[in-house]
């Protein structure tokens, strides 16, 4: 396919904000089919690698309130009706590890 660059608007960075509190709400579910259809396969290996981890220590992260504050676009690209993007996200967000068993806030704040 040919490639061609394109522009990234407030428009798209509104989208990867979107994706993004779709990425960490799915991962706090623990919901890996959602993860498959929001990330690579390479990013849902390094997910369930620690979500398996987490399982593994009796813990659960909860990650919510995700807010974009910066997005710096190394490059961005159309290839057929497919656009892509590389980018450095600077995001906010309260991101807690939960004991399983007792919903207890072992690590972080809420």
């Amino acid at each position: 396919a040919v490639s061609q660059d394109i522009e990234v608007d407030k428009d798209d960075l509104d989208t990867f904000e979107r994706r993004l509190s779709e990425v960490q709400a799915a991962f706090t579910a623990e919901d890996h089919a959602a993860l498959r259809r929001l990330s690579t396969p390479e990013m849902v290996s390094y997910f369930s690698e620690e979500l398996a981890d987490n399982a593994t220590r009796g813990l659960r992260n909860e990650v919510r309130d995700v807010h974009l504050v910066s997005a710096d676009i190394a490059e961005a690209w159309r290839e057929g009706d497919t656009d892509y993007a590389t980018a450095a996200f600077g995001y906010e967000s309260v991101d807690v590890m939960r004991d399983r068993a007792t919903g207890r806030i072992v690590e972080g704040e809420d």
